[in-house]
């Protein structure tokens, strides 16, 4: 039986067609002039649900959880408002926690967090990392902080290492952003293996039909 451990990342995914991915890829060079080398052809733009690492030998029982879920939900639109940061470095598109992402998310970690086992993500016991109580607990129960009532949707554009500019570039990127709707109509999930090679890429599509 494998036992080795790899990683799963399930995300919204903004597709290169539409407008909004233009609109993510001009801020996110506008982001170079202020030092950030975050490169958004190496991360495509995308509303992170749920990462953990997870045992390899249950990569296919996620394939069928996710097959399900993305069957029960419809697709939905959601509206990304403003350009924020977090006070790490990380300049974001912040997107409203609507019923629908915020049931979609909900659905996705109640079913897949119970095939990790007790397996910890690294990233997220790293000793630098400062946490909420309830961030806390959403880590201990389910492998990841940044869920259900932690849950901020974002769309990282960049990184400034810089914290004395962060607030002037914040009020830069506002006055160049048009904020969007944008209809989610699929999410994503990205297989990584234990050499944290991506291996696979499996895109689910929303069900249009309900309702």
């Amino acid at each position: 039986m494998d036992t080795s451990i790899g990683w799963i990342g399930i995300g919204i995914d903004i597709l290169s067609s539409d407008p909004f991915f233009s609109q993510i890829i001009d801020l996110n060079k506008e982001l170079v002039k202020y030092g950030s080398n975050y490169n958004i052809n190496l991360i495509p733009p995308h509303i992170n649900l749920y990462d953990i690492d997870i045992p390899v030998k249950n990569f296919e029982e996620v394939d069928r959880k996710l097959k399900e879920i993305s069957d029960s939900h419809n697709s939905f639109e959601i509206s990304c408002s403003k350009v924020d940061y977090f006070k790490h470095g990380s300049i974001y598109l912040s997107c409203d926690l609507n019923e629908d992402i915020k049931n979609l998310q909900q659905d996705i970690v109640k079913n897949i967090s119970t095939l990790r086992g007790n397996i910890k993500t690294k990233e997220y016991w790293e000793s630098w990392r400062e946490y909420t109580e309830d961030q806390l607990q959403n880590r201990e129960k389910y492998g990841n902080p940044h869920i259900l009532n932690s849950f901020v949707p974002h769309i990282t554009i960049g990184f400034i290492k810089d914290n004395n500019i962060l607030k002037d570039v914040n009020i830069k990127l506002n006055e160049l952003f048009k904020p969007v709707v944008y209809k989610v109509s699929h999410f994503n999930l990205v297989i990584k293996n234990s050499e944290n090679k991506t291996i696979k890429t499996i895109s689910y599509k929303l069900n249009t039909q309900l309702g």
